[in-house]
């Protein structure tokens, strides 16, 4: 009888969890999700490609999720609140309802700086939050860094 390889029976029927997994757990607690060593994982991430796809989507996906969440913080946001009061019959402990109330408010959430900034630097080649005293900084900082490679030759 042929045997069955753990990477079969452990990690293969859970491709699709992993792809999920990866926006809220590292490599190592997957890994332990499995019942497998961390590098017991990391041989089967190089021996079996469907693992590493299984990674790279749950990371792509993951990116794009935090790319949305970014723009949104980015912009500014309305966020609904709602909030449920229960008027009961007699003592609450029984659990009988009469009737409920249901508020709903929007909280504003303004616009991040810091997020605008993050995302022109990385998402649009033309912008540049370099001003003059900034370039200067780092041409002096090259400067001293040729020097240094220089002297160590």
């Amino acid at each position: 009888m042929p045997r069955i390889c753990r990477y079969d029976e452990l990690v293969k029927p859970y491709l699709k969890n992993i792809t999920e997994w990866v926006s809220d757990l590292t490599e190592g607690q997957i890994a332990r999700r499995l019942g497998v060593s961390t590098t017991t994982f990391k041989a089967y991430k190089d021996k079996y490609p469907e693992l590493q796809d299984a990674l790279t989507k749950g990371n792509q996906n993951l990116i794009e999720e935090l790319k949305s969440i970014m723009k949104q913080t980015a912009k500014g946001y309305y966020k609904e609140n709602t909030k449920t009061r229960y008027h009961y019959i007699g003592d609450p402990a029984d659990g009988k309802i009469e009737s409920a109330d249901v508020e709903v408010n929007k909280q504003w959430y303004p616009p991040n700086v810091a997020a605008a900034n993050m995302l022109l630097k990385n998402l649009d080649d033309t912008w540049s939050d370099n001003d003059a005293a900034t370039r200067e900084n780092k041409k002096k900082q090259l400067e001293i860094q040729q020097q240094k490679a220089d002297n160590a030759i």
